[in-house]
Formats: structure tokens, sequence, C-alpha cells
């Protein structure tokens, strides 16, 4: 029996003055592909192709590991 795993997005934060410091481009602002509260269920066909395009590469890469 597949196992499924549910992802639930908790809270969302920038730091401007960090982002100044670090980012060459430092007015991107807050990420705009995730809103708290939002909920993924990750099915094991979901799991090598990134949730079909419903995660972006960089939270995905933060996450794949525990849900593996």
């Amino acid at each position: 029996m597949p196992h499924k795993c549910k992802i639930t997005v908790l809270r969302k934060e920038y730091y401007q003055d960090l982002a100044d410091k670090y980012l060459a481009n430092s007015k991107v602002g807050p990420c705009p592909f995730f809103e708290e509260g939002q909920e993924f269920l990750v099915e094991s066909e979901d799991f090598f192709r990134m949730m079909h395009g419903k995660f972006c590469s960089e939270a995905w890469d933060a996450v794949s590991r525990y849900v593996y």
C-alpha cells in the first residue's frame, strides 16, 4: 500500500534587511507560490516530479528529504 504525506504551509516570512544584504535582486518580496494554511498531499507518483509543478524547486529541495 503506497504511503501519502501531507504538507501544510505554516507561515511565510520575508526579511528585507537580509534580502538587501545577500540577494542580487533584493526587491523579490515574499514567495508568491504558497499561502499560509495551504495543504498538499504527496503521493508516491508525485515525489520525483516535484508535485507536478505545484512546488517551486527551492521549497521542494528543502522538504523532499523529509517527505522521502
